[in-house]
C-alpha cells in the first residue's frame, strides 16, 4: 500500500541551522555539523518512508550540492517550493516527480504551501492549510494550520493519518476563530 509523507524545511547543508536557538540556550536542532544534521534526517525519513511512499516536501529543502540527499531518501518526492528554494526549477526536477508553488489534496482536505496562506484563502473544500516555513513557532492558534516543519515533526516525515489525527485533535480543544465572512443580520 502507498502511504502518504509530509515534511518540511529540511535546509539539507545548511550549516546556519545547526546554530540557530529556537530560544537562548536551546538550539533549534539537535546536531553539530551539517554532515550529522544531513545523516540524521535521513536516517529518521528512510526509518519510515518506502520506497514506493508517496512524500510532499514543503519548501527550504537545502543548497545545490545538498539536493542529492533526495536521492537517497525513499519515497516519490513532490516539492512545494520554498522561500529559500531559489534555483532554477529543472535543478530541482532531477530529485522532485514535480515542482509547484502550492498544491491542494483534496482527498485530506489540505492546502498544501510553504508560507502559511491568510486565512481568506481557505474554504470548506480544502480547510486545512498544511505548511513549514514557521520552524519551531509553528503552532497556531488556529486547527486550520498545521505546520510539518521538521523542528515539529520530530525531525522526521508525519504520515498523513497522523497528520489528520493531530488536526481532529487541535479542532476539538481550539476554537475556531471567528469566520473573515460577512454574517447575516
Amino acid at each position: 500500500m502507498r502511504n502518504t509523507w509530509f515534511i518540511a524545511d529540511t535546509h539539507n547543508g545548511d550549516e546556519p541551522m545547526c546554530r540557530y536557538e529556537s530560544s537562548p540556550g536551546v538550539k533549534l536542532r539537535p546536531w553539530s555539523t551539517i554532515q550529522e544534521m544531513d545523516e540524521g534526517l535521513l536516517e529518521r525519513w528512510n526509518s519510515v518512508v518506502k520506497p514506493e511512499d508517496r512524500v510532499y516536501v514543503l519548501g527550504d529543502v537545502g543548497r545545490k550540492a545538498s539536493l542529492p540527499f533526495f536521492d537517497r531518501a525513499h519515497g516519490v518526492k513532490n516539492l512545494v517550493d520554498g522561500n529559500h528554494d531559489d534555483l532554477e526549477t529543472k535543478v530541482y526536477l532531477r530529485h522532485f516527480k514535480w515542482v509547484r508553488a502550492f498544491r491542494v489534496l483534496p482527498e485530506f482536505g489540505f492546502f498544501l504551501t510553504h508560507i502559511p496562506v491568510h486565512p481568506d484563502c481557505l474554504n470548506p473544500k480544502w480547510g486545512v492549510n498544511v505548511h513549514g516555513h514557521t520552524h519551531a513557532n509553528g503552532i497556531r492558534n488556529d486547527p486550520r494550520y498545521v505546520c510539518v516543519s521538521v523542528e515539529q515533526i520530530d525531525f522526521t516525515p508525519i504520515h498523513a493519518d497522523e497528520l489528520m489525527a493531530r488536526i481532529a485533535r487541535r479542532k476539538e480543544t481550539m476554537p475556531t476563530p471567528a469566520s473573515s465572512a460577512m454574517r447575516e443580520p
